[in-house]
């Protein structure tokens, strides 16, 4: 997840809005990472845990599910 914390918040300097997803387990690891690298309102949509095994049609699902939550967390302000 670290790696997708730094493109956001690549793309945040910007100027481009950007979420992080990533799955439960990791979260505290990239809320300590946002708060280290100077961006501590980074933008989490969580997905399910584990998402790695699943077939590309279950995940596609739940990107569906999410882009509204994605939406909302890139504009709210």
């Amino acid at each position: 997840m670290s790696c997708g914390l730094h493109d956001v918040i690549t793309l945040e300097s910007r100027g481009t809005p950007a979420a992080l997803f990533g799955t439960e387990p990791f979260r505290a690891e990239a809320e300590e990472q946002a708060r280290a690298l100077a961006m501590p309102q980074q933008r989490l949509v969580e997905v399910a845990h584990p998402i790695q095994p699943l077939p590309a049609e279950v995940v596609a699902g739940y990107a569906d599910g999410l882009l509204a939550e994605a939406v909302r967390r890139v504009t709210a302000g």
